[in-house]
């Protein structure tokens, strides 16, 4: 019962984030040969990601359920690793190999130190509170 739990959560969790992706991405200006929506998208739930688990590190009487809904299932339908790639291919093939070497390899590089980034200034945050 508790993996059936678990799984709604990521579920529910999922299918907000990946409505919230859709709808940052519909009401974005279009800027022809860029995905920097995608970019942003995916930078900003990096950083939420590393806020996320420092606050779950140092908060450890968060449930799991509710760690599994705002990290694999929120944050993990608002990010996408998918689209970023399909745009890459699609301004390697529009002739744009530096943007696609920097979407497809430099993205989950910054990711990580977004990430980070997050956890860090998240520490120092809750030291202070």
């Amino acid at each position: 019962m508790r993996a059936l739990r678990d799984s709604l959560a990521v579920g529910i969790g999922g299918a907000v984030g990946a409505l919230l992706r859709y709808l940052v991405e519909l009401t974005s200006p279009k800027l022809p040969g860029a995905a920097f929506v995608t970019l942003g998208i995916n930078l900003f739930g990096a950083f939420a990601i590393g806020v996320l688990m420092e606050i779950f590190f140092q908060r450890s009487h968060a449930s799991g359920r509710i760690r599994l809904a705002l990290t694999t299932g929120l944050l993990g339908g608002f990010t996408t690793f998918g689209t970023m790639m399909v745009q890459a291919v699609e301004l390697a093939r529009e002739g744009l190999l530096a943007q696609a070497l920097l979407l497809g390899a430099g993205v989950p590089v910054l990711g990580v130190v977004v990430t980070l980034a997050g956890q860090s200034a998240t520490r120092r945050l809750l030291v202070r509170g």
